[in-house]
Order: structure tokens, then C-alpha cells, then sequence
């Protein structure tokens, strides 16, 4: 690991962009409707630039190892990319909020969990594969890496998360939690 990584890369405090981009999105549309308005109605000409900015961030991170730039743009750009995709998804002006996908909203439920355990299954899986002579770079390593990253953040979600949603609601009056 190169000696930036370490105060760059991996601390959380460094990486709330996509955390502080859904806050403020989320802040707009409940607080300032009229910028929501406005937001949402040019979302047609953000669609464009929110995928090359992801494309973008997506390239920098294509290497052996992590530069300097991708390590200080990459995660920064695919946040603003995917606020700008949510902004997309959210507006009526465009198709993209007229279509279901289906199993998005549980992907959704169990993100949280997924990102709590993504790094300690990833390291798991490169043991296993280690251990297995399978090559940590093909598809079936990717595709178990995927699959154990969902399995146990569904895990998580059902054995701690939503047990805890439940108690949070039943203590909480309604009328406190109510909008």
C-alpha cells in the first residue's frame, strides 16, 4: 500500500461525498420545493455529463494500482455522478422514474449493510481464492465477491438492521416520527 492511501483512501471522513451529496438532494426536495422544481426540471441535461463523469471516474481507477488522482477523484466523481443520476431518476421529465426494476428497492434496504461488510467479505473471498488457485481478477472470484457481498449484507439487514428499525419505530411515539 502506498503511504497516501492511508490518509487518502481509505478513512471514512474522507469518503462522505455520496453520504453529503443524498443529504443535500434529500434536504432540497423536503425543505425547498421550488429548488427541487428547478432541480428536477433540468434533470434532462444532467443525465449526459452524470454518466461521463462516472465513466470518467470509472477510468481513473483502471490500473495495477491506485494513483494519487484516482485515489483524490475517483469516489468524489462517482458521488456527484450518481447524485445527478438520482436527480434523473427522481424527474418526470425523464423515462427513467417511469420504469420498475426489479429487486432495486431491497438492493436499496440491504446497501447500508453491504457497505458495512463489503471490505471483510472481499478479503474472504481473495483468502478463498488464494487458497483455491482461482484468479482474483476472473469472472467466477467477481461474481463471488458479488454474491457473498449480498448474502451477507442480507444477513446483517435481517439479524441486526431491521430488528433494530422495528424497536426504534415501537419506542418512538408516531406523532414525534410523523411529518
Amino acid at each position: 500500500m502506498v503511504r497516501f492511501q492511508a490518509w487518502i483512501y481509505y478513512p471514512t471522513w474522507t469518503r462522505l461525498d455520496p453520504l453529503v451529496f443524498g443529504v443535500v438532494i434529500a434536504a432540497i426536495e423536503r425543505f425547498r420545493p421550488q429548488w427541487w422544481r428547478r432541480l428536477i426540471s433540468s434533470a434532462i441535461w444532467l443525465w449526459l455529463p452524470a454518466l461521463a463523469l462516472i465513466a470518467y471516474a470509472l477510468w481513473l481507477g483502471e490500473s495495477e494500482y491506485i494513483n494519487f488522482n484516482a485515489c483524490i477523484w475517483q469516489f468524489p466523481l462517482l458521488a456527484t455522478g450518481m447524485a445527478a443520476l438520482l436527480v434523473c431518476a427522481l424527474s418526470p421529465r425523464l423515462p427513467l422514474r417511469r420504469f420498475a426494476i426489479p429487486g432495486a428497492a431491497f438492493i436499496a434496504s440491504i446497501a447500508y449493510s453491504a457497505y458495512l461488510v463489503q471490505k471483510l467479505v472481499i478479503h474472504g473471498v481473495a483468502e478463498f481464492c488464494r487458497v483455491h488457485n482461482i484468479d482474483l481478477k476472473s469472472a467466477p472470484a467477481l461474481i463471488g465477491v458479488e454474491l457473498c457481498v449480498y448474502a451477507a449484507a442480507t444477513l446483517l439487514f435481517f439479524a441486526v438492521e431491521r430488528p433494530f428499525l422495528k424497536l426504534r419505530h415501537r419506542i418512538v411515539p408516531r406523532t414525534l416520527g410523523a411529518h
